[in-house]
């Protein structure tokens, strides 16, 4: 997987100025639509611009299901935007600590 993370920077520097191919030629995917529709003003640049729209927008969840294409090719770039949705932390936390269980990693300590 290519994959290009989406900085805080990023209203400056994604799609603006002299060189907009890295938002217009690539895969756009993020952890949760609605949340960056909230919080991510990351977004409001390009937005404006025109060059993104949420209709070509999907979420990472779709991709892993094979709901959604991340990318076309192998040489194409995604784009990918966190705003940090707890469940998803949740659900690393939880296989890390299984992968450490089942290791005989880490030790348990006292609450």
């Amino acid at each position: 997987m290519r994959l290009k993370a989406w900085p805080a920077f990023a209203r400056r520097r994604i799609g603006s100025g002299k060189n907009p191919r890295p938002a217009r030629n690539c895969s756009r995917c993020l952890d949760s639509i609605e949340q960056c529709q909230l919080e991510a003003g990351d977004f409001v640049g390009p937005l404006e611009q025109g060059i993104l729209h949420w209709s070509r927008v999907h979420e990472l969840a779709d991709v892993v299901v094979g709901n959604q294409t991340g990318r076309p090719t192998a040489e194409s770039v995604t784009l990918f935007k966190s705003v940090g949705v707890a469940i998803d932390d949740l659900a690393v936390a939880a296989r890390v600590l299984a992968c450490a269980e089942e290791a005989g990693l880490g030790r348990k300590l006292p609450w």
